[in-house]
């Protein structure tokens, strides 16, 4: 078999694996396979933008060569990674010495400046000699491939590079935990290892997370009440207009989005674009908005691989500090050409802005959608249910609200709360049925819930406050009121996300200052008179 040194290879893992059995000594053979990933990476993107080039030349529209391109570099690199890992693996853990394990991409398939990947195995009597061997794979990566980044196995189970079954188990099944983790296990594709293994992982640990009717729905509403808080979080914060950051512009935005309509709709996919195909045909009468984002995916995706290609692989870039050739460089091979006065990349900028704001405006108008959903099967609705005098409706939900701990969206409390006269009734009863020492502990509680989502708690007290001309609503508003003050007080960027609160929902803002004591402006006035410091918000 002939092995491709100096053109793209049509079988990179047959090729590798007649280029390792050239030597016997392992260092050899790892240097051997590490130069034949090189060429081969750098011939693919060699070969791909050529395609790209002739696709747009040809009867593709410009969406449509965007998409293809994007789905065939994805490609091309994990099969070309696959076949490095692999090689590496055989080199330096046989295939007798192996756990039950896979090792599966958590992240955009595309992404070259690092790879996600999630390791899941067995129990093992000694898990230092696998981590040992995905530690000399991981060094090898970082030195002649692209870098791995651990992040799911950093924050699950005790070694550094894998986790078991049991410890995802453990660690999610008390919380819903870091969405970031429970998004990143969605988005899990096999690259290799045992599929049975993995089809295990995801029926143990991944189906919990999608919807399922007339079933206990706890962990998809709590992944739901997680990924809700992170997308209002993104729309709060405004594009910077002296840089271009295709993710934190709109691509985070709109993957969450998938993500939340993926676990909503029980859709498997885990391909971006393959979700919204999934996404067109389940619900046909918002084929127009997901036709759109898939347009939107296809020129933001190729966008952000054009300037990590061209200029640096870095997420945020300063316009004023872009090069003018390789802007040029990034339109001509994206199919733009000078239109009068109007240059190559002037137009591109367009586009990305039209994107940038068409994804932000479709996210935010389905948000109200999926928080209906998650409304619909909320935990709290069972808070109505106070015929039991012996249980405190405060402690029922703080009990109901720990299983959710660290998530910034509780909309649907607010609107339970806002509709029900009697159980505001029923929380100021049992507020004062409580004695000193443990009402401070229900307020400990509720201001702890300030340093994930100060607007939660804000609309919380409003509620409150609008009963202070009856005493008991009077003591509660005002004990807790202080509390919250003097707790994000000592928070960091208190006053950032107070801002971004007010130019977003002044309403909110103008509503919970008319009821608040005068006495209590004090501690206000302190907030208000720290300094402004909106850079601390970036890309959060």
């Amino acid at each position: 078999m002939q092995v491709h040194l100096w053109q793209s290879s049509p079988a990179p893992e047959q090729e590798m694996q007649i280029v390792a059995d050239l030597s016997k000594d392992e260092k050899t053979r790892v240097k051997l396979i590490s130069c034949y990933y090189v060429l081969q990476y750098l011939h693919m993107h060699f070969r791909n933008l050529d395609v790209l080039g002739l696709n747009l030349t040809s009867n593709e529209t410009q969406s449509q060569a965007y998409h293809n391109f994007m789905i065939r570099i994805g490609t091309d690199f994990r099969l070309l990674t696959k076949a490095y890992m692999e090689k590496l693996l055989d080199i330096y853990l046989p295939k007798k010495s192996r756990p039950e394990f896979c090792i599966c991409s958590v992240g955009t398939r595309a992404d070259q400046d690092d790879i996600d990947i999630g390791i899941f195995t067995e129990e093992m009597s000694e898990p230092a000699l696998f981590n040992r061997a995905i530690r000399k794979i991981n060094q090898n990566m970082l030195v002649f491939a692209t870098p791995l980044h651990f992040y799911l196995s950093e924050h699950v189970g005790k070694e550094p590079y894998s986790s078991t079954i049991r410890e995802y188990d453990e660690l999610l099944g008390k919380k819903i935990q870091n969405v970031v983790i429970i998004s990143e296990l969605l988005n899990a594709r096999l690259i290799t290892g045992s599929e049975k293994f993995f089809n295990e992982f995801k029926r143990k640990i991944l189906s919990r997370y999608y919807y399922h009717p007339h079933e206990n729905n706890l962990y998809h509403e709590g992944y739901l009440r997680g990924i809700l808080g992170e997308l209002r979080a993104m729309l709060l914060n405004q594009p910077q207009t002296d840089s271009i950051a295709p993710k934190y512009d709109s691509i985070r935005l709109l993957k969450s989005f998938l993500y939340a309509k993926k676990a909503i709709l029980n859709i498997k996919e885990v391909n971006a674009w393959e979700i919204l195909d999934r996404l067109k045909r389940k619900e046909p009468n918002l084929k127009s908005d997901y036709e759109l984002l898939s347009k939107a995916i296809s020129f933001l995706e190729l966008f952000k691989f054009m300037l990590q290609l061209f200029v640096i692989q870095e997420e945020r870039f300063r316009i004023d500090e872009l090069n003018k050739s390789q802007l040029t460089a990034i339109a001509k091979r994206m199919g733009y050409k000078p239109i009068g006065l109007v240059s190559e990349w002037d137009q591109v900028l367009i586009d990305y802005y039209r994107y940038v704001r068409e994804v932000r405006r479709i996210c935010s108008i389905h948000l109200e959608k999926i928080a209906k959903h998650m409304t619909d099967i909320s935990v709290f609705r069972e808070l109505k249910i106070h015929d039991n005098r012996n249980d405190n409706i405060h402690f029922r939900l703080i009990r109901k609200a720990q299983f959710f701990e660290g998530a910034k969206f509780w909309e649907d409390l607010i609107q339970i709360l806002e509709s029900d006269n009697e159980m505001i009734e029923t929380f100021l009863k049992d507020f004062e049925y409580l004695g000193e020492k443990r009402q401070q502990i229900v307020i400990k509680s509720y201001t702890n819930w300030a340093q994930y989502s100060i607007i939660t708690l804000t609309r919380f007290l409003t509620i409150f406050g609008r009963y202070q001309e009856n005493i008991l609503g009077y003591s509660f508003f005002y004990k807790l009121n202080k509390a919250y003050l003097l707790f994000i007080e000592k928070m960091p960027n208190t006053i950032e996300w107070l801002c971004l609160i007010f130019s977003n929902y002044p309403n909110y803002m103008h509503q919970y200052f008319q009821i608040i004591p005068t006495d209590h402006f004090v501690i206000i006035n302190r907030i208000l008179e720290k300094p402004v410091i909106m850079d601390h918000l970036k890309d959060e």
